[in-house]
């Protein structure tokens, strides 16, 4: 089986079932069960292996008796579950089984069970914990070579031994580096989830004001020849979600979030400023290129078909569209795009207004 020879291992346990009928062999009986189910694991059968190995222990519970085919049958059960994606059970059978073990042995079995942990550890990814399962089974192993009757070893063996060492030595230096480099990919994809979510609204997946006043303004800002900046209001959003829920406002945000950024392309910057406001950022100078952006906008706004969402309502944007002067502060912008805005409110909404 280690060989991957399994047609061959298949004939050798037929045999042995043969054996075991004219055997009165009880560890027999259970060896040829526990070689069975390691087949069948091996061959992707993991569920079928782990009931074959359960349903086993309830019939023959005498295997308990036997510490060291009791120890197998808790590491093949360890790695049915490993392989089904169950590493936490897993990791509670073979601690279970270490603890028991440790009584009556010091090594061989040992170095086996922490293997097996090991594995079952980095299978639901807790790779600091099975690094010291590595180390300690590394001791081990050495600790077994260095104890051996080297006396009774003739040259040949001892150079073996020599190499063994050495390579046990560079497998657990290899397995560390592996280990640490997944906890190194996981730390960078947290710490990019994290600013993921520092710097997007959670509802519309837009920037958010977090983004536009520390990213936008220290970052992209100063790279642009200069830019223009559109305030977005939502007309009579709150009666919205008096009438029909905040729920259906939440629906509303997100499908305005959508066509906001679905009319600028690319190349300019949409984001959720709070509330039911947005901002635009046109990184041009050119005012038409602004001008004809916001009236996308309002247009396209104003011309959804609402009706799943609001039955015979619509909705509505006002528009305040402003150029930002070469080294102003971006607050005196936003200030300028904001009059322009309420102007637009004044005047009837729906409309742009450029101040």
């Amino acid at each position: 089986m280690d060989l991957n020879r399994l047609s061959k291992a298949k004939k050798l346990l037929e045999e042995c079932q043969i054996i075991q009928y004219v055997s009165d062999d009880a560890q027999l009986v259970a060896q040829v069960q526990l070689y069975s189910a390691k087949l069948l694991r091996l061959k992707h059968s993991p569920q079928a292996a782990l009931e074959q190995l359960i349903t086993f222990k309830r019939k023959y519970p005498s295997v308990y008796s036997f510490p060291w085919l009791n120890k197998l049958f808790s590491i093949e059960t360890a790695y049915c579950l490993i392989q089904l994606q169950r590493g936490e059970l897993a990791d509670v059978i073979i601690s279970h089984q270490l603890k028991q073990t440790k009584k009556y042995s010091q090594g061989y079995y040992i170095r086996q069970l922490l293997d097996v942990k090991s594995d079952a550890l980095a299978s639901y990814q807790s790779f600091s914990e099975a690094l010291l399962c590595e180390k300690e089974a590394h001791s081990l192993t050495v600790d077994i070579v260095r104890n051996f009757p080297i006396n009774e070893l003739g040259s040949h063996s001892l150079r073996r031994l020599t190499r063994l060492e050495l390579q046990l030595r560079l497998n657990i230096s290899e397995s560390e580096n592996i280990k640490l480099k997944k906890v190194s990919d996981q730390q960078k994809d947290t710490v990019a989830r994290l600013q993921q979510d520092v710097f997007h609204d959670s509802l519309t997946k837009l920037f958010n004001r977090r983004w536009f006043e520390s990213t936008f303004v220290n970052e992209i800002k100063p790279s642009l020849e200069g830019y223009q900046l559109l305030v977005i209001d939502i007309d009579n959003f709150k009666s919205i979600n008096d009438e029909y829920s905040h729920l259906t406002g939440d629906v509303i945000l997100k499908i305005v979030g959508r066509i906001l950024q679905d009319s600028i392309g690319s190349s300019h910057y949409a984001a959720r400023y709070g509330g039911e406001e947005f901002i635009l950022i046109i990184t041009s100078n050119n005012t038409k290129d602004g001008e004809n952006i916001a009236e996308t906008c309002r247009i396209a706004i104003a011309n959804f078909d609402w009706r799943e969402t609001l039955n015979e309502r619509t909705i509505t944007v006002s528009i305040g569209l402003t150029k930002n002067v070469k080294g102003e502060d971006y607050k005196a912008t936003f200030l300028r795009a904001d009059k322009a805005l309420y102007q637009a409110k004044r005047s009837g909404k729906n409309k742009v207004c450029i101040y």
